[in-house]
């Protein structure tokens, strides 16, 4: 079998969590109680494609930029769903890994994605 027919890709997925308070205004009637501000468990895995299989990204250092930006929104409150937690998170980790140096791969079909869930139950990306 030729193995070079294959495309290979690799990922590495870091994950933190936070405390979080936020509210949907615009929630339906049926679920009217998410117009108040509510507290969950937000669970947050952010996937990072690599171009190198040997440590192209360092778990532990990105996951010290996440554990800061979750820390930032413990505070207050939010009227975000998951999904724009989930935008606000990767575009941070993608600034800052940008700012100490690592060149994110411009390879055309190169993914990265963040997801936020509400206790671990709900999520979005």
């Amino acid at each position: 079998m030729n193995t070079s027919l294959y495309v290979r890709r690799y990922f590495i997925t870091v994950r933190w969590h936070f405390v979080g308070f936020h509210s949907y205004v615009g929630a339906p009637q049926d679920v009217a109680f998410l117009r108040h501000v509510h507290r969950h468990l937000f669970k947050v895995a952010v996937r990072l494609q690599i171009s190198d299989p040997n440590r192209g990204l360092e778990f532990f250092q990105v996951q010290a930029k996440l554990r800061s930006i979750c820390e930032e929104l413990e505070s207050g409150s939010h009227a975000c769903s998951c999904e724009m937690f989930a935008e606000k998170i990767l575009n941070r980790v993608m600034t800052e890994l940008a700012e100490a140096g690592w060149q994110e791969d411009t390879q055309p079909g190169f993914t990265h994605s963040c997801t936020v869930s509400e206790d671990g139950e709900n999520d979005g990306t």
